[in-house]
C-alpha cells in the first residue's frame, strides 16, 4: 500500500495528513510548530 503525506504549515501550528491510495485518511492532526511535537506524532 502506498501512502502520501502533506503538511499545511501556518505561523504557529501545522496540520499533518497521511492518506492511502484510496484517499482514506490514516492520520490527521493539528500540532504546534515544534520539531519535538511533530516527530513524536509521526513515530511508528
Amino acid at each position: 500500500m502506498k501512502t502520501y503525506a502533506g503538511i499545511d504549515l501556518h505561523s504557529s501550528n501545522n496540520f499533518i495528513v497521511v492518506i492511502d491510495n484510496d484517499d482514506k485518511r490514516l492520520f490527521e492532526k493539528r500540532l504546534p510548530n515544534t520539531i519535538e511535537d511533530v516527530m513524536k506524532a509521526l513515530e511508528p
